[in-house]
C-alpha cells in the first residue's frame, strides 16, 4: 500500500498539516484536530514549537472534557522542552 504523502517534501507536508489544522479547528472536529496537532508536534522544528502544538492540543482536550488526555498532552510537552 502506497503512502499518500510519500512524494511530498517536508515543507509540503507541513503546509498540508497547517491547512488541516485550520480546517478542523473551524469545523470543530476535535479528534481530527488533535491528530493533526500531534503530527505537527512530531514534525516541529524545535522543542519550543512542539510544545506549542501539544499545549494547543491540551487546551482543546480540556475544553471538551477530556482532562486525562489533556494532562497527558501537557506531560508530553514538558518532555519535549523540560527547560521551558
Amino acid at each position: 500500500m502506497r503512502d499518500e504523502h510519500a512524494d511530498a517534501t517536508e515543507p509540503d507536508k507541513r503546509a498540508i498539516l497547517e491547512a488541516l489544522r485550520r480546517l478542523y479547528a473551524r469545523q470543530g472536529d476535535g479528534p481530527k484536530l488533535g491528530d493533526v496537532l500531534d503530527r505537527l508536534a512530531d514534525a516541529a522544528r524545535s522543542p519550543s514549537e512542539a510544545t506549542t502544538f501539544l499545549t494547543e492540543r491540551a487546551r482543546m482536550l480540556a475544553a471538551t472534557g477530556s482532562e486525562r488526555a489533556a494532562i497527558a498532552a501537557l506531560e508530553q510537552a514538558r518532555e519535549k522542552a523540560p527547560e521551558d
